[in-house]
């Protein structure tokens, strides 16, 4: 069994989402594999969780994905805009959908096709 960060994920929708990106970006030394699908308000600010963000570079996968449609799209939108000025490695994935749990399954489908792949 694996139990280095080279072989730990998290990852969650919605709520879980942010709960996801508020845990894994303060972690970096327990995982190297994030996703945040459809990110809920409950997600603190990016200038706060992220305070070093080469030290980002380090992970294997950060995924952002979102709905257009999603009544929350400003907060999936403010981390990957914040990370891209950064100059933060990640996926950015958006699909016609909107904040509906059936739908955003289809995008963690997406990120478990990349886990544990380098």
């Amino acid at each position: 069994m694996y139990t280095d960060r080279d072989h730990r994920a998290i990852a969650g929708m919605s709520m879980g989402s942010g709960q996801t990106l508020n845990i894994g970006l303060t972690n970096l030394d327990k995982f190297a594999w994030i996703a945040s699908v459809a990110a809920a308000p409950n997600t603190r600010p990016p200038a706060e969780l992220i305070t070093d963000p080469a030290a980002l570079k380090q992970l294997k996968l950060l995924w952002l994905s979102v709905g257009n449609r999603d009544n929350l799209y400003r907060v999936s939108k403010g981390f990957h805009d914040y990370l891209t000025e950064k100059g933060v490695p990640h996926i950015w994935r958006v699909d016609t959908n909107g904040h509906d749990t059936g739908v955003m399954s289809n995008s963690l489908y997406h990120f478990v096709q990349k886990l544990f792949k380098e």
